[in-house]
């Protein structure tokens, strides 16, 4: 995914007038991460969000007892838009590229800046839409038992199986890996 291809994705949300694709070409950085690298850590102010164009990000929290809790997934095409960094607060979790990511950044501070175009509004509108949906998703999804929680989640993101350890999927689903696996083993 280019910058290109995003501005028409954008585009299709939104027009977006010759001025605004610009400013945002100029404000859109690429950025690479390698497997296990820790993107942003607890304590830290989220100040920018990300757009995934290859690889996958997840973030997860410490629990209590120092499991990883896996709370979501980024792949291709996905947006990271996190409340904490939009609302200048620290991050209480972690977001790790799990594999070779590529992403397109933009500040917070540039996506205000972005305001004083009338199309800045309803996209912004739309990135805290898909934040909440993503969200809603998760909580609705931990309300199932866990063949049910298994079964949507795998129907909703096939890839992730292929391409994210079991242990992490667990975690997400708040199973253990073994539960996963039976569930797995059974055709569920």
């Amino acid at each position: 995914m280019s910058v290109e291809e995003i501005i028409a994705e954008l585009a299709n949300i939104v027009a977006l007038s010759p001025a605004f694709k610009e400013r945002l070409r100029e404000l859109l950085i690429r950025e690479v991460y390698q497997p296990r690298q820790i993107i942003d850590a607890p304590g830290n102010q989220h100040y920018r969000m990300w757009l995934v164009e290859s690889g996958i990000v997840r973030s997860y929290y410490v629990d209590g007892r120092g499991r990883d809790i896996t709370e979501a997934f980024f792949s291709a095409r996905d947006l990271i838009f996190l409340w904490e960094g939009y609302l200048s607060h620290r991050t209480d979790h972690y977001l790790e590229a799990l594999q070779v990511t590529n992403v397109y950044t933009l500040r917070y501070a540039d996506l205000e800046a972005l305001r004083e175009f009338p199309e800045a509004e309803p996209l912004i509108k739309y990135f805290i839409l898909q934040q909440r949906q993503y969200e809603l998703f998760r909580s609705r999804l931990l309300s199932h038992a866990a063949e049910e929680r298994y079964r949507q989640f795998r129907n909703a993101y096939p890839g992730i199986f292929r391409d994210v350890p079991l242990r992490l999927i667990a975690s997400y689903l708040n199973m253990t890996r073994e539960n996963l696996s039976r569930l797995i083993t059974k055709g569920f």
